[in-house]
Order: C-alpha cells, then structure tokens, then sequence
C-alpha cells in the first residue's frame, strides 16, 4: 500500500502529460537501397529517443522511383489524404528529391513544416521557394574530393567512368555531375555510363586500361530495365572490373569499391533528426538554419586494397581500413573474451525484447494501411502479384495474371489450382514441393518453370514466396510474385548457342592452322649448316647470340654463300619458331 501511494503522488497530473505528436517520413527510395535503411533508422531513432513527447511516427514509400506519372501521383495523394486527413501531422520528413518535389508540388499536408534529407542544395532551394516553412540536413558535396584523390593516387588516369543507373533519379545525378565536376575539365575526361546495361558495364569495366578508372554512383536500374535493391548490381561489377572503384557512399563498403572519401548515410541522418527535433518542440522551419552535413571519412576496403597492390602509406591522413584480416591473437582473443561476454547476456536480452518491443509498436500502427498500400502499388506493377490464404484459395490476384497466363483474374480466384494444371510435369514435382513448404510458413523461390498458357505457348516463369504473418503471429498464407522470364531464358540459350558456334570455328581454325602449317615445313624442309670448320663455328656462334632476341639481322653475302639457310637457323633457333617463315625474293620485285 505505502509503494501504491508513493507512485500515485509521483505520476504526473494527467493534465501535465505532454501532447502527442505525430511525422511523417517520404521515401523517395525503397529502404532494401543500399544506406537507406540506416538512414531512416537513424532519423526514426533520433526523433524517438530525443523527442520529450509521445510520438507517432509514419514510414511512406512512394514508389517515385519506379512508378511516375500524373495518374500514380493522384492515387498516392489521395491515399495520404484518406489516411492522415483525421490525424494532425506535426512533421514531414522528405528524404531524397523526388519525395520532396512530389509533396512541394502536389501540396501534400500543406501546412506541415518539412524537414528534408539525401537532397542537392538546388532542389532544396526550389522547394523552399514553394513551401517557406521548411529546411534541410544537406548531404556533402564529396564527389570532387574523390575525383581529386583519384587523381592524386594514380597520376596517370586519363579517364574516369561514372557508374550510374538508368532511373530518372540516377540521370538527374549525372546531369548535376556534368555541372559540379566542370572543374576538372582538361585534366581528366568523365564519362558517365547510364544508358548501359549491368552486363555492358561488366565488360566496359574487364577491359579498363591503366590509365582509366572508375567512380561508383549507384545502380537502382539499368539500361535494360533490371530493378536492383541490394548492392548485387555493384558486387557483380567489382569482380569483373580490372582496376579499382572508388565510391562515395560509407555504406557500400564492403560490397566493391576499394574506399575513398565516404559520405554516412547514418549521419544524414542523425542530422536530419536533430532538425525535426527542433521543428517538433516549437521553432519554425524557415528560421532553422539548413544544415552541410560533413560526416565525410576516408574509408578503405583492406581485401581491394590488397587485389589492386595499394599500399597503405600511400593512402591520405586519417584513413580507417575496414575488413582488414584477422590475425592469430584477434582469434584467440575473441575465445578468451566469450567468457566475458557471459557476463552480458541478460543486459543484450534485456536490450533485444526492448527493440523488439518498440518493433512490434511500429508494426502495429502500419498493420491498419499495409492491405491498401499494398494494393495501391501491387496493381501498378508489371509482375504477377498474389496472397494466397492457407487453404490455397487467393486473398489477392494482381491485374498482370492475364498478361502473363492468359488466365483473368476471376477464373483463377474461381478455380485456385488452374495454373498448377498447366505447369509441364517435368517441372511441377519442384514446384510442388517450395510451394508445400512455402504454405508451411518459410521462404521461397526464386524458381523458374516453364507454363503451357491456353492458346498452347510455353513460358519460363520465375516464381518467389514470402510468408505472410499477422500482429498476433499466426499464419496468414504466402504472398509471391511471379515474373515472365522468356526473354531472358532465350537470350541466355542464344547466347550458348553463340559460344558453342565460337568454339566450334576456333576449333577449326587451329586445326587448320596445324594443317597448314605442317604442309609449308614438309614444302621447305629442314635446313641445317654443316661442317666444323673454324669459320663455320663462328657462324654458329654469331646464330646463337641473335636467335633468342627479338632484334632486326642483316645477312650479307655473295650469291651461293647460304644466307637462306643462315636465315632458316635464326630462324629455328628464334622465339618464333613456331611460327611460318615467309621467304620474299625481292630482286623479283618490280621497280616502284
């Protein structure tokens, strides 16, 4: 009873209780981009653990990255209107420029305060014209610092590549590129590689010469239209690249590039909290000074540093190296520390149910729109999207069903198993057995299967489940995706045609070239000097000092001497002597 009393005359009136707040983050990006996640986990946990009032935060992706147009851009308004139309949003948080020009231009949550993040001062400056109440954590500008450390490094580059995917967003970089590297102009050439495809990069890049280099950008999509969310598209292109890439991002380290002078998307987005903070305890936007963030390190791979024989010495002042190698006292200093670490399990347990409790809070809150966001995008996209509930029928079939199987979306909802039916039987065992663990609860995919549609075309499909959970856990089914994949199965057999072609006519070309070959030495015939006179052991003599090297011999001598045959020794003896001979008799030669 005395502890009862105790707290009840320490809590606060209710009265006294802070009002709650609410902000909204715009993605411009999916978070699976690389850095991304970091970002937004920096700016949620800043705003979070800093702010001295409940706060009720909202994640949006917008898909601008992908999708575009009016008619996309209407139905995204009108979805934020639906869902925050009733809610009083104290913030909005633009992280990257096409969240930000959609919400300045489509006036969303007008008299909302903005905070922006990941955007170029000249966006932000345009928006601001627009919508005053607003200011920004600015990203550095590193990119010419690392062209200058390229240069400094390796003083012989002629030409660096700029790798840049092929969205609106990764062109609108290369053209900000154009402007901001003008400078260099005369002393370097840039070339920037948008309109390529990953495998046209891949081979730019195997045949890069010593005097080229290149600068790692980002990759969202290439030329072809391949959608890449993960650092794939730059892990592929480091192994095939010839000489090191540099980059500008701390969180692609690890994933290719050799290093450079690396911007933190985590402290973006620090900065950026530390805004929002300020515009949620009262102060305006517009009288907040914008913030250069200059969270700029020089960060090194130690595994591409030793791949392209960089020393270390030569790197500049500061660097930290990342992935350096363990020795023998890391490991076992590692097994020493274990049994300290014992010593902290319950403070990482007790840590761990805490995120996982503030996890499970955020989920909770975007359970509510996850069905319509879902569908609002589902239906826009080019790939067969489904939920299907336990008992095998579908909660959810997406408009592509009948482009891809010529099935409409209602026959398939009426008879859940016609598709199965026309899987071929050589491929259907496989496809049983990932979609019977997939319906029990675990991941799958990808796999490809070839699909007979009813005017009797076959198609490679490739196929992904996901399983889907509730709030209290329980199973909801699979939701997958399935993507027609013909283009890129027949190309890949064109393309192994092609190379069994190759070697078949490489094949014949050396045994024509043995053929031949053995024909002009049975016509020519062996050539040999004879006789162990003094004169003559000279000459063998002279033969050998010259054979080995790759130098012009005059032979001089009257006619009858045996010049040919001194010829053919120098010859036999030489580093060519696998290769023909080609005897020229120039006095039959016409005159010019």
């Amino acid at each position: 009873m005395l502890v009862a009393l105790l707290l009840a005359l320490a809590a606060p009136a209710h009265g006294d209780a802070p009002a709650r707040r609410a902000a909204v983050i715009f993605l411009s990006f999916d978070q699976d981009v690389p850095g991304l996640h970091e970002l937004v986990e920096a700016v949620t946990a800043g705003l979070r653990q800093e702010s001295h009032a409940p706060l009720d935060l909202f994640v949006e992706y917008t898909g601008l990255d992908r999708f575009s147009g009016d008619e996309y851009e209407k139905i995204l308004v009108s979805l934020y209107q639906q869902k925050y139309s009733t809610r009083k949003i104290d913030l909005v948080v633009a992280v990257g420029p096409a969240a930000l020009d959609f919400i300045v231009a489509r006036k969303v949550l007008p008299h909302v305060s903005i905070v922006s993040c990941y955007v170029a001062r000249r966006f932000v400056e345009a928006a601001k014209a627009q919508r005053p109440e607003l200011t920004a954590a600015m990203p550095s500008q590193n990119a010419p610092k690392v062209i200058e450390l390229m240069l400094s490094m390796f003083p012989r580059t002629k030409r660096i590549h700029v790798i840049l995917g092929a969205s609106e967003y990764e062109r609108a970089q290369a053209a900000a590129g154009k402007r901001i590297f003008a400078s260099f102009e005369g002393r370097v050439e840039l070339t920037y590689l948008n309109d390529l495809t990953l495998a046209q990069v891949e081979a730019r890049l195997a045949a890069l010469p010593d005097t080229e280099l290149a600068l790692y950008g980002s990759m969202l999509r290439d030329a072809s239209g391949q959608d890449f969310n993960t650092n794939e598209a730059l892990q592929r292109i480091s192994r095939a690249s010839r000489g090191p890439i540099f980059g500008l991002v701390a969180e692609d380290l690890g994933d290719g590039i050799v290093g450079g002078y690396l911007l933190s998307m985590e402290l973006s987005g620090k900065a950026a909290a530390e805004l929002g903070l300020r515009v949620l305890k009262g102060e305006r936007a517009s009288a907040i000074p914008m913030m250069v963030e200059a969270g700029v390190v020089p960060l090194w791979d130690f595994r591409e540093l030793r791949r392209f024989g960089i020393r270390e010495r030569d790197l500049p002042l500061g660097s930290q190296i990342r992935f350096r190698e363990k020795t023998l006292w890391d490991v076992w200093w590692r097994e020493i520390s274990a049994g300290i670490g014992l010593i902290l399990v319950e403070s990482i347990l007790v840590a761990a149910l805490i995120a996982q409790l503030r996890r499970r809070k955020r989920i909770e809150r975007e359970l509510d729109a996850q069905k319509t966001r879902y569908r609002t995008v589902a239906d826009f996209t080019h790939d067969l999207e489904f939920w299907r509930k336990p008992d095998g029928s579908f909660e959810y079939i997406s408009p592509s069903c009948e482009r891809i199987t010529g099935y409409p979306v209602a026959e398939v909802s009426k008879d859940p198993h016609i598709l199965q039916e026309r899987i071929l039987a050589e491929d259907l065992t496989a496809w049983k057995e990932m979609q019977g663990k997939a319906l029990a609860g675990t991941q799958q995919g990808p796999i490809e299967i070839r699909f007979r549609r009813p005017d009797g075309e076959v198609r490679w499909l490739e196929q992904i489940w996901n399983p889907v959970r509730f709030e209290d856990g329980s199973f909801g089914g699979t939701r997958g995706s399935i993507r027609d994949v013909t283009a890129r199965k027949q190309a890949e057999l064109d393309l192994k045609r092609a190379y069994q072609e190759i070697a078949a006519l490489k094949d014949q070309l050396e045994a024509e070239n043995t053929y031949y070959r053995g024909k002009i030495q049975s016509v020519e015939g062996a050539s040999e000097l004879i006789g162990d006179s003094d004169p003559m052991k000279y000459l063998r003599f002279r033969i050998g000092q010259v054979a080995p090297s790759a130098t012009t011999v005059l032979i001089q001598g009257e006619t009858g001497t045996g010049k040919e045959l001194v010829a053919e020794s120098i010859h036999r003896l030489g580093v060519r002597s696998g290769k023909v001979l080609v005897k020229v008799n120039c006095a039959a030669l016409p005159h010019a």
